[in-house]
């Protein structure tokens, strides 16, 4: 491929007042945050509060991982043609997964369904934040704008993970969601 046009940092400015790409970066740091919140005490949220044995716990991982291939799949079907409601709805999903985490924890089979949700949507919203930051951005501006989107990806991820310690080791894992009555532990209800 032929050379662009060169970035050069005098240009960053310029780039940092595009209103689209500012409410990209926000909601990825938001989105991002709250993900990997949830994502550091996954674990410990289904053995302790859930009562999931390890086992499970690594199946519904890998249910996790799984669903977040089919979130790449799908975005590649109706993104295209539907590009804001595309949106909405991974980042709704990702919300519907995390706010119910107490109740989630009722049986396996609703473990298994919030890990599916949250990993199917948590990719196709990074996937297709990317696509729109491409979208707002001229050939020459989108390598600094993706790697200024990587780098507030990672620092949700950072931000992300000290929340979760913070709640983990701090406040304890049993306070997540509490505004869901507390159910008992799945061992409990599955012996």
């Amino acid at each position: 491929m032929p050379a662009g046009e060169r970035f050069s940092v005098s240009k960053l400015p310029a780039l940092l007042k595009n209103p689209a790409l500012i409410a990209l970066y926000v909601v990825t740091v938001c989105m991002a945050t709250g993900y990997y919140t949830g994502y550091s005490y996954i674990e410990p949220f289904m053995q302790q509060v859930g009562g999931v044995e390890s086992s499970v716990v690594t199946l519904s991982l890998a249910v996790f991982g799984v669903m977040g291939l089919m979130g790449s799949w799908l975005f590649g079907r109706p993104f295209d043609g539907h590009r804001l409601s595309f949106l909405t709805v991974t980042l709704a999903g990702v919300a519907v997964a995390l706010l119910p985490m107490q109740a989630s924890a009722a049986t396996i089979a609703t473990v298994f369904a919030m890990c599916a949700l949250w990993g199917c949507c948590g990719t196709a919203f990074n996937v297709a934040f990317q696509a729109e930051l491409i979208k707002y951005t001229s050939e020459y501006e989108s390598t600094v704008a993706m790697s200024i989107f990587s780098g507030l990806f990672n620092l949700g991820i950072g931000t992300g993970s000290a929340v979760g310690g913070v709640v983990v080791s701090s406040i304890g894992i049993a306070c997540v969601a509490t505004w869901v009555a507390p159910s008992p532990p799945l061992a409990r209800r599955w012996r």
